[in-house]
């Protein structure tokens, strides 16, 4: 293990309970948002493992010298029924938690496909006592729509959490698998986000139609 490695999982061994709690915070305070906003969701939270931060910081050890530069400790996955809701919900959290986020589009060539924001809690609520000590961190929240949601899980567990058996198959077969795997996403997951879409809007249009004869 290299150095800078095993002095900031030593870090991390002290800071994890801190961490976990942040992420409990944070996934507190944003189901409270998407509820009161009325939201269709799921929302789940979790706190890397020490194995995962060990990989992480040996795979990318040039960025990561110090223990904040790991943005990703505390995490927050919500899946929203419409992937118009992930933009809206974007702007109420910016208007409501923290204008200072970083955004990222994932639409990566495996299919992958998922917005990633890095959210530190704004010093208005920091300055509060509950919060003070979640001063300076940072959590990963990952917005993506059901579908891709429901995809990237068992793509993820074919591929990267993979039996021993599938390492005794031949290349060709782990990449012709991957590119059906690919195409079941390019043909059939993303036209059917796109059909979730109009359909929705359509009838939101007519029920506002209907109401507004009624009145």
């Amino acid at each position: 293990m290299k150095k800078t490695t095993q002095r900031l999982i030593e870090e991390y061994k002290i800071k994890k309970n801190l961490y976990e709690d942040f992420s409990k915070a944070v996934y507190g305070i944003l189901n409270s948002l998407l509820n009161d906003r009325g939201y269709k969701f799921q929302i789940t939270s979790r706190t890397k493992d020490l194995a995962s931060l060990e990989k992480k910081v040996d795979a990318k050890n040039k960025f990561y010298k110090k223990l904040s530069d790991v943005e990703d400790l505390s995490g927050i996955r919500i899946v929203f029924y419409l992937e118009s809701d992930i933009e809206k919900f974007i702007a109420d959290l910016k208007k409501e938690i923290n204008d200072d986020l970083k955004v990222e589009k994932n639409n990566k060539q495996n299919g992958y496909k998922a917005t990633h924001l890095i959210l530190g809690l704004a010093q208005n609520r920091v300055s509060l006592t509950e919060y003070s000590r979640y001063a300076g961190l940072k959590c990963e929240v990952q917005l993506t729509q059901i579908l891709y949601h429901a995809w990237s899980e068992i793509e993820h567990d074919i591929f990267y959490k993979a039996p021993p058996e599938l390492e005794k198959l031949d290349k060709k077969t782990v990449t012709d698998s991957k590119k059906e795997m690919k195409n079941a996403m390019d043909n059939y997951l993303s036209n059917a986000a796109g059909i979730f879409e109009k359909v929705v809007s359509k009838l939101m249009r007519k029920n506002i139609k209907s109401s507004n004869n009624k009145e």
